[in-house]
């Protein structure tokens, strides 16, 4: 990368909190090169638990992977797209979502036309949390731009991660069975 400014990280969304950020001019370049030693994508998950116990800092961008728990509000038709849902984590710990425009749109084809009985995992990359205010608890939504859905197939080892969720559920029915 050649031509660029390194700028104080000040922007109200964050993908990273390091001091600085490069900023990409007009005459900005960019050259290709192989790194094989440094993964192409890479996920720092945010665990719900800490989003639930309000331990995110505000403004920094997250990436949380999880099962679809159930949907909650839909709004497919209306100039504005939107659709609110629940996420639960290998922990059993479950979060609120809303995903806007483009995003809704994508879950909510996939939704329609998933395989009844398999867990729908969904990856959500570079996604803000909300506050919870009051009673309600923090929630999670896509920024309006930089945020990216994958859902089942198109998150690399989903396999691994569907059997994570499918073990964590059989160890809970098991325990619950047991315990009572």
């Amino acid at each position: 990368m050649h031509n660029f400014n390194v700028m104080k990280n000040d922007l109200q969304f964050k993908a990273c909190d390091h001091l600085y950020r490069l900023q990409f001019t007009a005459g900005t370049t960019l050259k290709q090169r192989e790194f094989p030693d440094i993964p192409k994508f890479e996920y720092d998950f945010t665990k719900f638990s800490d989003i639930l116990a309000g331990n995110c800092r505000s403004g920094l961008l997250i990436d949380i992977i999880g099962a679809f728990d159930k949907l909650t509000y839909s709004q497919p038709k209306a100039s504005l797209k939107k659709v609110v849902f629940t996420l639960k984590d290998f922990s059993g710990d479950v979060i609120t979502c809303t995903l806007w425009e483009a995003h809704a749109m994508k879950l909510i084809s996939y939704y329609d036309n998933k395989q009844i009985g398999e867990p729908m995992i969904i990856l959500l990359s570079n996604c803000r949390v909300k506050e919870g205010q009051g009673k309600y608890p923090p929630t999670v939504s896509n920024s309006w731009s930089g945020s990216k859905i994958l859902i089942d197939k198109e998150i690399g080892n989903i396999d691994k991660y569907k059997e994570r969720y499918v073990d964590f559920t059989l160890f809970k029915s098991i325990y619950f069975t047991y315990s009572l």
